[in-house]
């Protein structure tokens, strides 16, 4: 007499087979929204970055060495200026009669929250500047 179908313990060895394979799949699927979320999180970051640039753009370090600027959605950004160079004449080529004494600068802002907490942040160089304390001929020597 012949048997037809499954036993028993063919079919509970298919469905073991099927859930390991289901929990494979489960997992991948986990591992893609979980990069999705970090890669969101990163594009926000360089976009309020970009804003930070931005909002400081015209930021003379020379003049304001440290200060705080409002953002968007209750962000606040902060710098701190750090000298990179001496003071220096700018000679005003080709005449050779500058107007301004330069500096470059470090320029490091940090990116906070609404509760002070911060985001990230972003460091770049900067030219300071302010109107020449000797004539140039004294500057040269």
């Amino acid at each position: 007499m012949s048997r037809r179908g499954f036993s028993l313990i063919e079919a509970l060895v298919a469905m073991i087979i099927a859930a390991m394979a289901l929990l494979a799949v489960f997992e991948l699927q986990h591992q893609l929204a979980d990069g999705q979320r970090r890669y969101e999180a990163a594009l926000a970051l360089a976009s309020l970055q970009r804003d930070a640039i931005s909002l400081t753009e015209d930021l003379n370090p020379m003049a304001e060495p440290a200060g705080e600027r409002e953002m968007a959605g209750g962000r606040r950004l902060i710098w701190r200026a750090s000298s990179l160079t001496e003071i220096r004449p700018q000679l005003g080529y080709p005449s050779g009669a500058g107007q301004f004494d330069v500096r470059l600068y470090r320029l490091d802002v940090d990116i906070l929250d609404p509760h002070g907490g911060r985001i990230g942040g972003v460091s770049l160089d900067r030219l300071g500047w302010r109107t020449a304390s000797a004539t140039p001929q004294a500057a040269l020597r």
